[in-house]
């Protein structure tokens, strides 16, 4: 059991980058920088006052999720007849 707890920690580490905190950096900025959320990048780095970072610090950058897309339709067609719909009515479409 433990190498599979050892495989898993290897995968989240490959997940995630290592930065340093540049002189004026603020956490927002860095979590706007790499797509992440601001909750994010403090809970990751277990920071509670986000305020108090430091330049030449070194945290931990999390994986950017990705996106939800809400779609305004959709079609009961599937295989080739259901992507001739979607490409005909795509234009229509908003994300």
């Amino acid at each position: 059991m433990p190498f599979l707890a050892y495989e898993e920690e290897n995968e989240v580490k490959q997940r995630r980058r290592l930065g340093k905190v540049l002189a004026g950096e603020t956490l927002w900025a860095i979590a706007q920088k790499y797509g992440v959320t601001l909750q994010d990048l403090t809970r990751v780095n277990q920071i509670t006052n986000p305020a108090l970072i430091y330049p030449g610090q070194t945290i931990v950058i999390p994986q950017a999720s990705k996106p939800t897309i809400e779609v305004n339709a959709y079609t009961e067609k599937f295989g080739t007849e259901g992507v001739e719909l979607v490409n005909e009515a795509g234009e229509y479409l908003t994300y």
